[in-house]
């Protein structure tokens, strides 16, 4: 058997792990996945490039943020330069007491490119923590979210303790008074949500 079938691949989902020899050969043998959870350490962007590049298909990547992993900027700008046409969802696995370091302005600034690009396909964030302090915990970053929500660049937006976690129903969303748009969000919203 080889890789050519393998649709999906999960390393290290609860602990954080990354072997970057098996990043490089998922990339060099899988160039049929569509599902990747994995961890690129802070000096294996090259590795991170190559997967995008070699594995067209991709349309999720799970990757952890952290200590010495990317931060969530790093793995923003990451799917934003790198990833194919193909990648629309990336779940963003942060570690213990991870602080974001995500300002405003750079998460703005990736939307806005994100937006622009050809073919555009809507981007399905989640974020999974546990006692993480991420880019949600910033209310500025939080209207930007929301913005980019209503203008159909981000088609879901989730927070969770995992990346099963689905929180309060949609429906009971949906329900619930959005207000002026300046309250916090809780754990799941869509585009609809802001309708």
């Amino acid at each position: 058997m080889n890789g050519k079938s393998l649709k999906e691949f999960y390393i290290g989902d609860y602990a954080g792990d990354s072997d970057n020899s098996l990043n490089l050969a998922i990339a060099n043998f899988c160039p049929n996945i569509r599902k990747l959870s994995t961890g690129f350490k802070n000096n294996e962007l090259k590795t991170l490039k190559l997967v995008f590049n070699c594995c067209q298909f991709l349309e999720t990547i799970n990757i952890w943020c952290g200590g010495e992993f990317f931060n969530e900027k790093e793995a923003l700008e990451a799917i934003l330069y790198y990833s194919n046409k193909n990648t629309c969802e990336l779940v963003l696995y942060h570690l213990y007491n991870t602080r974001s370091k995500l300002l405003p302005e750079e998460l703005e600034s990736i939307l806005s490119i994100w937006k622009n690009r050809v073919p555009i396909k809507p981007l399905s964030l989640m974020i999974v923590k546990y006692d993480a302090n991420s880019l949600d915990t910033n209310d500025i970053n939080m209207k930007i979210i929301r913005k980019y929500i209503k203008l159909g660049v981000i088609k879901k937006f989730k927070v969770g303790r995992t990346s099963d976690d689905e929180g309060e129903d949609e429906e009971e969303d949906e329900e619930e008074d959005q207000g002026d748009g300046d309250e916090p969000l809780d754990t799941f919203y869509s585009d609809e949500d802001w309708e």
